[in-house]
């Protein structure tokens, strides 16, 4: 099931036999991360790795295998520097899509809704909120962005929260995170 910019979005998870994801939409998923951290860090917005996208960086220097999109988070007091991006990612080929008001997605194409999540981050008294939070949600104190750390992505370095090993178990995946 090859997809290019003009298909319609890998449904991988409801092909018959495993739940892996294909090569073209891997590829996909490569070419938004590498262009999303190119563009925020050249407009020197902060962002790090999240959720999955860690996780798979942190195990494997790899996507997980079955994961079907790509995770950043940042903070909502950059939203409007995010957003004033929009051309720049219309112009590379992708789409930018801010209607949910706690994750942007810049999916592949107008058509091809693979996307790279862009998680928004609000700062409270107690941490990092999302910014949809009525929950926890993630929650997490600031001071896991406060330095961030360097992590190995498809041969590239990322930003990461630090201590990562500390974010993943507490606050994203428990203590079994490393287990396959």
């Amino acid at each position: 099931m090859p997809c290019d910019r003009f298909t319609s979005r890998c449904e991988f998870w409801n092909e018959a036999g495993e739940y892996l994801r294909p090569d073209c939409c891997t590829n996909h998923l490569k070419e938004l991360l590498f262009f999303t951290d190119d563009l925020l860090t050249r407009n020197g917005i902060l962002h790090w790795l999240d959720y999955g996208s860690l996780l798979g960086a942190v195990r494997e220097q790899a996507f997980i295998a079955w994961d079907s999109d790509v995770d950043f988070g940042f903070l909502a007091s950059d939203n409007e520097r995010v957003r004033a991006l929009e051309s720049q990612i219309v112009q590379a080929g992708f789409w930018l899509d801010t209607r949910d008001p706690s994750v942007y997605r810049i999916n592949y194409s107008r058509s091809n809704t693979q996307h790279m999540d862009l998680f928004l981050w609000r700062q409270d008294e107690d941490g990092l909120l999302r910014s949809d939070a009525d929950s926890e949600n993630g929650a997490f104190p600031r001071r896991f962005i406060d330095q961030l750390q360097e992590v190995q992505l498809y041969g590239r370095v990322f930003a990461a929260p630090r201590p990562v090993d500390e974010f993943l178990r507490e606050y994203r995946y428990g203590p079994d995170y490393l287990i396959r």
